[in-house]
């Protein structure tokens, strides 16, 4: 596919789904997910930490469009599970996103946007937590693309790397990691690092992220790493 016209169609449902303090997805990272899903014809991906849908939404269009594969969004929508206490210089503002936020309805706009987007074939929305889905909805299976974004906090992220990773396809499995700056995720990015290959890392105002594969084939990580990198120059 035309990298420009998925970069579009990626924007455009970017365009009816908010940024906020709660999390949010650049056009930039949402374009190598929906990107590597495509090339890769990747037919099962997750995203662990869905909030309002900005990485979920762009996986879901691209199975819906182009692969006829589906996202699974995991997310409770659970003030407890939301709050987080390790980056302390974030507590306060945390501490009021979490209050402040009805997760209720949160889940019911995003359920809706499904529709509206008209993606429900190409997506399925979880309201569970990561470790509960791990062991009972997605035992046994095998996804192609896993996007870990939900409790940034260090015991919480280092569970989902550790659930998740043996649920990558074996052969051809691309894992994403969100927030790989923060110190609180550290410890699951030096685990990722020392089990697959770092593809792509981008941290800058608007992006904090990074791309890793568990291929063994040094031509095809080359292209991989070129691919991906155009993917995410915007």
């Amino acid at each position: 596919m035309n990298l420009k016209r998925l970069r579009s169609e990626v924007s455009a449902v970017l365009d009816v789904v908010p940024i906020d303090f709660g999390g949010g997805c650049s056009v930039s990272k949402a374009t190598v997910l929906a990107h590597i899903i495509q090339s890769e014809r990747i037919k099962n991906s997750i995203d662990i930490g869905v909030y309002r849908g900005r990485s979920y939404f762009p996986q879901a269009l691209v199975h819906t469009k182009y692969t006829g594969g589906q996202v699974i969004g995991i997310d409770p929508y659970s003030r407890v599970e939301a709050m987080e206490h390790d980056e302390k210089e974030l507590q306060s503002e945390i501490n009021k996103f979490v209050e402040e936020t009805d997760f209720d309805d949160l889940y019911d706009t995003v359920e809706a946007l499904r529709a509206q987007l008209n993606v429900e074939r190409g997506s399925v929305l979880l309201r569970t937590t990561a470790d509960a889905a791990a062991h009972d909805e997605l035992a046994g299976r095998t996804f192609g693309l896993i996007h870990i974004d939900g409790n940034h906090d260090t015991e919480p992220v280092l569970n989902d790397v550790k659930n998740y990773l043996p649920l990558l396809d074996p052969t051809n499995g691309f894992l994403v990691l969100d927030d790989i700056s923060w110190r609180s995720v550290r410890p699951a990015v030096d685990l990722v690092s020392s089990q697959l290959t770092l593809l792509y890392a981008r941290v800058d105002t608007f992006n904090d992220y990074a791309v890793f594969w568990n291929g063994t084939s040094a031509a095809k990580k080359a292209r991989l790493r070129a691919a991906i990198a155009l993917a995410g120059e915007n």
